[in-house]
């Protein structure tokens, strides 16, 4: 082929020249079908199947909450219920002593000889009917010269009591601890009579201990310091008794009179915090990995806890006692801090009467911690406790933590696999798609050999519409290979036929722009 300058053009080269071109500026680049599809099919998937998910989890996971609630909540009423009836179950009992008349008549008037005073009887057979741990009658006076302005000690005030306790030393038998006016000092231990529940040996005490009990609320109250009110209901108090134990007292003061602006006595019924209040908690927890503990209405320190450790050691040293006092474990004192951390004081963490919140207590694994307070009396400024209740997560929530975890991980599976699915599809669609344009491209230069050892012509795609684009490409090539032949053929003869008239020569035909393509 030749310009109108006698150049021989090629068939590739007109192709270059002619090849089509876009005069649309574009911002955004063409797709590959191969990317575009699965990119399409994985949005369609996204769009359905997360929100089908999320939904399903919040909603499991609302589910699981309400439930979580709600057992905390019946758990966290029965941890009270049982810790409030230890106290409560007391009342009954405790009025008939305080209101007894033979107590009444002999306690405060039986100064000297406590021993044998019918009181003891009276509180043995208290502690016998209730199960409390300690039971006791208190009452304290004024020594000669002093009066409620005047320091409290031993050598100011003078006090008189009766305890009936299980005996601390071989912690089987019932023993009277009993001070009068005779020792200031010194209290001493009976043991009593099985059966008159009256000591055995009045005028020879088993043993004999320290006892100072002027600092209790009920003596302040009987001396009338003026900060001291006096409380006329039953109300509750946690001492630290001479024996080193703790107990959770409830008391009443008796006031002789209607009017006395004093009382005259007081008696209490207490529980071992170490050991009973202990031991319940520990039966109250929910699971065994769970920690059930009371703080104090004042500065939230440790009352008890369901995690205690404690020995049945008893250290008698001349006339001091030393009894087993309960360790709590590193976890019951971080939980403290805990609570104490967030909250600050008691009315702080009882809030509107439950509080809940979750935790790493101890730097590991979430704690969900629940909180409520307990009100032994009507006295629920001073009369109070906070249960709390730990809990970790995952007993509550790690089933359905893993069912969201597998459902996230089925999800992604899914959408991965239908990605590849779908791309192989695509693909295997798109490659005889790719084939057939690099054909058209070999055809822009009438290069059928190429076109025959490519074997694009073979139209054997299992897609039925691209099947019919390689047949009807096929088609069109054969048809156009034919056509071109039959033209040369045609040239040709007009070009014999031209010659043998002329004498020979060479025809051409025109094209545009002036080129010719020889048909020799």
């Amino acid at each position: 082929m030749a310009d109108e300058s006698g150049t021989i053009a090629k068939i590739s080269d007109l192709a270059k020249e002619s090849k089509f071109k876009s005069k649309s500026a574009r911002w955004i680049p063409r797709i590959p079908l191969t990317v575009l599809a699965p990119g399409l099919v994985l949005c369609a998937l996204v769009a359905v199947v997360v929100p089908n998910t999320v939904i399903l989890q919040q909603a499991s996971q609302e589910s699981t909450q309400f439930l979580s609630d709600s057992y905390l909540s019946a758990m966290m009423g029965d941890v009270k219920y049982k810790v409030l009836t230890t106290v409560q179950r007391l009342y009954p009992s405790l009025d008939a002593v305080v209101d007894s008349p033979e107590v009444a008549a002999s306690f405060p008037n039986n100064l000297d000889h406590m021993e044998t005073d019918i009181t003891i009887q009276k509180l043995a057979m208290l502690k016998k009917t209730t199960g409390a741990d300690s039971v006791s009658c208190l009452m304290g006076r004024w020594n000669d010269g002093y009066n409620n302005t005047s320091p409290i000690n031993l050598n100011t005030v003078n006090t008189t009591f009766i305890t009936v306790l299980v005996d601390p030393v071989d912690k089987k038998e019932t023993v009277a601890n009993v001070k009068d006016f005779r020792n200031r000092t010194h209290s001493s231990y009976y043991k009593l009579d099985p059966d008159t529940l009256m000591p055995l040996t009045p005028n020879a005490p088993y043993f004999i201990g320290k006892a100072d009990q002027t600092a209790t609320y009920s003596v302040r109250a009987q001396l009338g310091v003026p900060s001291i009110p006096a409380k006329t209901m039953h109300y509750y108090t946690l001492i630290t008794t001479t024996l080193g134990s703790r107990l959770a007292n409830v008391a009443r003061l008796r006031f002789m009179a209607a009017n006395s602006p004093n009382p005259t006595y007081a008696c209490a019924a207490g529980i071992r915090v170490d050991s009973s209040w202990n031991a319940l908690l520990n039966q109250s927890k929910p699971s065994t990995s769970s920690v059930v503990a009371m703080l104090s209405q004042k500065n939230l320190t440790l009352v008890a806890s369901s995690n205690t450790f404690l020995s049945n050691i008893f250290n008698v040293t001349g006339d001091t006692f030393g009894d087993a006092v309960a360790t709590y474990d590193n976890f019951t004192l971080a939980l403290r801090d805990s609570v104490y951390n967030r909250f600050g004081n008691f009315n702080m963490a009882v809030g509107n009467g439950f509080n809940s919140y979750v935790d790493s207590v101890d730097g590991g694994e979430p704690w969900i911690i629940n909180m409520s307070p307990v009100n032994f009396s009507t006295y629920v400024d001073t009369d109070s406790v906070l249960v709390v209740a730990a809990i970790p997560r995952k007993d509550l929530f790690g089933v359905i933590d893993a069912a969201k975890k597998r459902s996230t991980s089925t999800v992604i599976g899914i959408s991965v696999a239908m990605g590849v699915l779908v791309t192989s599809v695509f693909v295997a669609v798109a490659l005889p798609l790719m084939k057939l344009a690099k054909a058209m491209g070999v055809l822009t230069n009438l290069d059928f050999a190429q076109l025959e050892e490519s074997k694009v012509m073979d139209g054997n795609s299992l897609i039925w519409e691209l099947y019919n684009v390689q047949t009807t490409f096929s088609t069109m090539v054969k048809a156009f290979a034919g056509g071109i032949k039959k033209n040369k053929e045609m040239v040709n003869r007009i070009a014999t036929n031209s010659g043998s008239k002329s004498g020979g020569g060479v025809v051409s035909s025109k094209l545009g722009g002036g080129r010719t393509i020889n048909a020799e």
